[in-house]
Parts: C-alpha cells; sequence; structure tokens
C-alpha cells in the first residue's frame, strides 16, 4: 500500500510539472496544409551577449516556387525590443526576388528600412516583438488556467507604422497525439488583432510542439520533427 501511495504521489508530482523556463536551443518542424507536407521551419533561441536572439528560418514549395523567410528578434534581457530582421526570398528556377525588413528601436522610437525606403517614427504607447515576452509571462504565472497575456508587438512585414493587438490565453493541458505519440500538452490560444487565431501545444519545457491555423477552410500546422527531445540543448553565451 505504501509503495501504491509513493507512485501516486510521483504522478502527481509529474502530471502538475509546467515549464519553468524559456527554452534555449534549436528545433526543427514540418509545414503541413490539410495533411500535406509544404514545407519546413527551424526555430532557435538562445542568450548572446545579455541578449535574446531569436532565429526562424522557413521554407515554402508550392510547385516550382520556392519561399524562404529568414527572420531574426533580438530583445534585452528584460524583453525590451532592440531589433527585428526578416528577409523573404522569392526562388523561380534561377530567377531570385528579395524583400527585406529591418528595425531598430530606441524606446518607442522605431527606425525601419524597407528594400530602398527608409522611415522613422515614435510609437504613442509601449510595445513588444513576437519573441519570449508573452511566454515568459505565462511562465511567471505558472500557467494559471485561463491565465492570459495582452500587448501589443510591432511587425513590420504585417504593419509597418502601426502596434498590433495580441493576445496569449493558457486553456488548459490536454492530451493531443503528435508524431503518433500521445502527450500531455499545455494549450494556448494566440489571438492577432481578432482575426487569427494560432493554436499552441508546449511540452513541460516550453518546447513548441505543434501550432495550428484553420483559415479559408485550410489547416495549417507546425509539427516539431521526431526525435526532438533527445537533442543536447543549445549553448548560452552572456
Amino acid at each position: 500500500m505504501r509503495k501504491i501511495i509513493l507512485l501516486f504521489i510521483v504522478l502527481l508530482a509529474s502530471c502538475s510539472k509546467i515549464p519553468s523556463g524559456l527554452p534555449m536551443g534549436e528545433y526543427s518542424y514540418q509545414l503541413i496544409m490539410n495533411g500535406s507536407k509544404l514545407g519546413t521551419a527551424v526555430t532557435s533561441t538562445g542568450i548572446f551577449e545579455n541578449t535574446y536572439v531569436t532565429n526562424t528560418v522557413m521554407t515554402l514549395e508550392i510547385g516550382d516556387v520556392k519561399n524562404i523567410t529568414n527572420q531574426t528578434i533580438r530583445e534585452s534581457l528584460n524583453f525590451e525590443p532592440i531589433s527585428f530582421e526578416s528577409i523573404h526570398s522569392v526562388i523561380v528556377n534561377d530567377n531570385v526576388q528579395e524583400i527585406s525588413w529591418l528595425a531598430n528601436f530606441d524606446s518607442n522610437k522605431i527606425s525601419l528600412k524597407m528594400g530602398d525606403t527608409s522611415i522613422e517614427f515614435e510609437s504613442d504607447e509601449p510595445f513588444r516583438l513576437d519573441g519570449n515576452f508573452m511566454l515568459n509571462e505565462l511562465i511567471t504565472q505558472r500557467f494559471r488556467k485561463n491565465s492570459a497575456v495582452s500587448t501589443k508587438i510591432y511587425d513590420p512585414t504585417l504593419e509597418p507604422e502601426d502596434l498590433i493587438p495580441v493576445q496569449v490565453k493558457f486553456v488548459g493541458t490536454k492530451n493531443v497525439l503528435i508524431n503518433n505519440r500521445v502527450q500531455r500538452v499545455f494549450h494556448l490560444v494566440q489571438s492577432i488583432e481578432n482575426f487569427m487565431n494560432i493554436d499552441i501545444y508546449l511540452d513541460s519545457k516550453g518546447i513548441v510542439l505543434q501550432s495550428v491555423i484553420i483559415m479559408l477552410n485550410n489547416r495549417i500546422e507546425l509539427v516539431i520533427d521526431e526525435g526532438y527531445d533527445k537533442k543536447i540543448q543549445w549553448r548560452q553565451t552572456n
């Protein structure tokens, strides 16, 4: 009986485990639309010279057209925006076209270069980047059910001269089939300006296992590659 009680306590402890910090490392994903693989994504987060650096490279292939987006977000250790850079390449045979955005921040002042165009302006209110701020806030709140984080983010690829309202809400834990395995996950819903919802599923380390968007009757998914949990986590340098 004592062994059964101890086992039950261990099981309860494992079920209540929540992410305790931001995941550092590099993770690969499959990009799937309506069950068909269309591309890949690789995302990484690390601390370099007292700065959070988050990089995402997404590749999408449809017929002879290849789209590659390479995005890097830099935040201070208290999640103040430092810089945002995104390069989108469209490749058709040997023809390559690029669109680039580079934004630097000084408090609420924004300096943006889009291709050959440069603009500067100042926001009337504080903002964040779509990096690590919201996940860190949920970790701070210890993932209480229905806890939520609301903020405004700056993303020049969507709104070069405006902020975008975003909310991330922790719905609860659930079992989800990912890579043919039933996994216990933390279910988040990210709402972007009341027109798009993204379902995000994290493991107990805060690693995104799957993201799902339903848009115009299409189901778009990012699903982490198998064996991600056997990888050695990234280095960090201060």
